[in-house]
Order: structure tokens, then C-alpha cells, then sequence
């Protein structure tokens, strides 16, 4: 089961990468936009380093989302989160049942699908690539390290607090 303090894991991680002093500042436009600014401007950055020079027309998300496999990946990304994990639960069409409003605010148990937690995991996954790649004093490594003893033990604390089966995840 996915729990509101995966809803604050979630806004930590967004503070930090957006240098934001409060999570009040955290807006669902902001968030948003912040994948795709960092996804476009970096390809954009590589070019003019190596003095080439780049149309203005080349310089536009619509166009890299067709050219460059990180614009097509963080532009995805920052689409999922406007048009489902962030908007208004009125307005949700999607089949996961995975807005922040329904388990932040408790609008609905629905989103407590165990499915969801994979899904949670591959958002913060992302968060770490578009962090990594748009930043490399960061040094946060695009692959994942090797699992140790202590993150042995936090993989199965997760599983006896979900309920799931340990060899789901072997």
C-alpha cells in the first residue's frame, strides 16, 4: 500500500531539485515545467558548447520531442504529472487512480493499488535521471548502484509493510 509519506518523499525530492525554500512554493505548473525546461535546455546546451549554432525552430520542445530520446522521455514525464498525477480529481480520467489529491487528502482509497508503488518508484526513478542529467555537480549517478545490505533491508521492510509476496521482487 502507497502511504501519504510516499506523498512526501515525492515533494522532498521536488524541493531540493527545484532549490525551493518551502513546499507551499511547490506548484503543480511548476513542477511541471521544471522536466521539461531541463530536458530541452540541455541538448540545446551540448551544441552551443561545441559552437554550433541551432535554429531558434530547433530549439522548441515540439520539435526535440521527436528528435531527442531525453526531451521525448522528461516531456512524457512532465505531461503524466500535469494531466493526471496533479490535476484536479474532477477532472481525472486515468485507470491507475494514482493524483496526488486522492491519497494526500484522502479523496478516495482507490489509488491504494499495489501497483501504484511500482508506479511511484519509477516517478522518483525519473526524478533521479532528470536530476542527473541536467546537472552534473550533483553527482547523482542515471544508473542505479549496486544493492547493498542496507538497502536489502529497506526492500524487505517494504515488503512485510505492503503485504506482498517476497519473491515478487527476487
Amino acid at each position: 500500500m502507497v502511504s501519504p509519506d510516499s506523498l512526501r518523499l515525492f515533494k522532498g525530492i521536488w524541493q531540493r531539485a527545484l532549490k525551493e525554500p518551502s513546499l507551499q512554493a511547490l506548484t503543480p505548473d511548476r513542477i511541471a515545467s521544471w522536466a521539461s525546461e531541463k530536458g530541452v535546455a540541455d541538448p540545446i546546451t551540448v551544441a552551443r558548447d561545441v559552437g554550433m549554432w541551432v535554429p531558434d525552430a530547433y530549439k522548441t520542445t515540439d520539435y526535440l520531442f521527436g528528435q531527442d530520446e531525453c526531451v521525448f522521455a522528461f516531456e512524457t514525464f512532465r505531461r503524466w504529472l500535469k494531466s493526471h498525477f496533479f490535476c484536479n480529481t474532477a477532472d481525472y480520467r486515468g485507470l491507475t487512480w494514482l493524483n496526488r489529491h486522492m491519497f494526500a487528502h484522502g479523496t478516495a482509497s482507490s489509488w491504494q493499488q499495489p501497483r501504484n508503488f511500482s508506479r511511484l518508484i519509477v516517478a522518483l526513478a525519473t526524478l533521479s535521471a532528470i536530476e542527473s542529467w541536467y546537472d552534473a555537480s550533483h553527482h547523482v549517478s542515471f544508473m542505479l548502484p549496486e544493492m547493498n545490505d542496507a538497502s536489502k533491508l529497506l526492500a524487505a521492510g517494504i515488503v512485510s509493510r505492503s503485504g506482498a509476496d517476497a519473491n515478487e521482487f527476487d
